[in-house]
């Protein structure tokens, strides 16, 4: 998701503190993830792209295989922009209704494992939810295009398909522009053509992701190639925007070198694009394609590049949030903690141990301030929306629990349980408890009761410390007490804890 810088938390959390929490009735509600009926195989997307009518045209065809033989409804999800124009299974007219975001399709009774393709046409003139306009500007003649964003369930507004990470696919997009754009989207690009003034680019993602991560972004862009270890890179800016790369991106290779390394687990993807946009905020981790707001592009200053905690937060979710995905929305740590403890991380490789330190500090400090407001366990499916769940739990929280993770197991350890986690996983939603067996089966030391207390339980612990001499045993006596309010579920944690007299 967009990364949610803590500076913006704190302001949010001190203008609401008395605000009802999106995670205690009546706001709240047990979230289910969707049922499926199938597996997504394959999704190809296909855009003619309008802009002076700001308009696109589409089809989206899905192969599915049913998980059960005898159903005679499909359903997709088609966002309140599309306008749907015709269904066709295995290249036959089907009825369809809407209702809501969900597209109903009748079809006749679904055999198990037997592949079906099924296409839906549709049209938008909205631009809407997961597709945005770039619109121009006085004096910026070069201010146009288009960018999409999938999380946390958008896509289906310029995609009809199955929009719910619990499912992988792979992908193909095939998107006709004006003839002097560019358009990047997911994996390889196997074709660009130009045929009567219009521009055809095909991109195609070979490996399975979860269709949030689909993206695209186009318009009269600067592309500059680069490789590092057989992975194409690519930097994209807009026009005008060239000479702020190297200062802005200089540091992509180092960070790819130093989370494979750590991992030991290479770069998954054949092709790294970081793709800087007008009027996009913050960072998003499509899957080989990140698109990052060109408003933070930047030149260096004070020894170091201030895009670079940016760059690492949304190049670690390639690994956390890509290669493995949270199999729903209550389970959003598993992307965006880890996402911004390895960006700490890097800070420490590039920077050193005080400056990890400081950020892990910083981290602690923005999860304190949301905790006055509320308390909630890391993994949890009690709450309002999915957009709630993109709070200073899930980012700094989650990042100091692994911090302590790291600090009880030991760098080797925690390094071999992560390796484990992304190569057991790899192209699979997960869950914490998957995560915590993965660590345990590494490891051989049982870590689910210390995701028990920090993972499954709301809170933290309250720490007191007190102590006295004894003059006659010139002993100091000592006392470390748990104070934590235990009401509201937080637990009496067992905890190993460092003292220095």
């Amino acid at each position: 998701m967009k990364i949610v810088h803590l500076a913006t938390l704190s302001l949010l959390l001190i203008g609401s503190l008395q605000a009802q929490s999106p995670f205690s009735a009546p706001a709240a509600k047990v979230q289910h993830p969707p049922g499926r009926q199938f597996d997504l195989l394959h999704l190809r997307v296909t855009l003619d792209v309008d802009y002076p009518a700001r308009t696109i045209k589409g089809t989206s065809m899905n192969r599915i295989r049913p998980l059960t033989s005898g159903g005679r409804q499909l359903i997709l999800h088609a966002g309140k922009p599309l306008e749907v124009s015709g269904v066709l299974i295995d290249r036959r007219p089907a009825p369809y209704k809407r209702d809501g975001e969900r597209l109903l399709i009748t079809t006749a009774a679904m055999k198990k494992e037997q592949t079906t393709e099924v296409e839906v046409r549709f049209v938008s003139t909205k631009g809407k939810g997961g597709f945005h306009w770039i619109e121009p500007r006085t004096g910026q003649p070069d201010r146009a295009g288009f960018w999409t964003q999938g999380e946390t369930e958008t896509n289906r507004d310029w995609a009809p398909t199955w929009d719910y990470p619990n499912d992988f696919t792979t992908s193909e997009t095939i998107t006709t522009v004006p003839a002097s754009w560019s358009v990047v989207g997911n994996g390889k690009l196997v074709s660009n053509r130009e045929v009567g003034g219009r521009r055809t680019f095909t991109w195609r993602m070979v490996q399975s992701h979860a269709t949030y991560l689909l993206s695209l972004v186009a318009g009269p862009l600067v592309i500059r190639e680069d490789k590092w270890r057989g992975v194409e890179l690519l930097y994209t800016v807009p026009k005008g925007r060239a000479h702020l790369i190297d200062d802005s991106f200089g540091d992509t290779k180092d960070m790819l070198s130093y989370f494979s390394g750590i991992l030991g687990v290479k770069y998954p993807w054949s092709k790294y694009a970081q793709n800087a946009m007008y009027d996009f905020g913050g960072g998003m981790e499509n899957v080989s394609s990140a698109t990052l707001g060109q408003d933070a592009l930047t030149e260096a200053r004070e020894g170091f590049r201030t895009m670079a905690g940016l760059n690492a937060h949304e190049l670690a979710h390639q690994w956390f949030g890509d290669l493995v995905t949270c199999a729903n929305w209550g389970e959003l740590w598993l992307n965006e903690g880890f996402a911004t403890f390895f960006g700490a991380l890097y800070t420490g490789h590039s920077r050193g141990r005080h400056a990890y330190d400081q950020e892990i500090e910083g981290h602690m400090q923005g999860y304190f301030q949301e905790s006055r407001r509320y308390k909630r366990p890391l993994s949890t499916n009690f709450f309002s929306d999915p957009e709630a769940m993109f709070d200073a739990h899930s980012y700094p929280k989650g990042s100091a629990v692994l911090h302590t993770l790291r600090r009880y197991l030991g760098d080797k350890a925690f390094l071999k349980g992560l390796n484990h986690y992304l190569r057991t996983y790899r192209h699979r939603p997960v869950t914490s408890l998957q995560l915590a067996e993965a660590i345990t089966a590494a490891t051989r030391i049982d870590v689910k009761p210390f995701f028990d207390q920090w993972v499954f339980k709301p809170g933290h612990p309250v720490i007191e410390t007190s102590w006295t001499w004894n003059e006659g045993a010139k002993a100091a006596q000592v006392t470390i007490q748990q104070k934590q309010n235990t009401a509201d579920g937080t637990p009496v944690y067992d905890l190993q804890v460092e003292f220095g007299v």
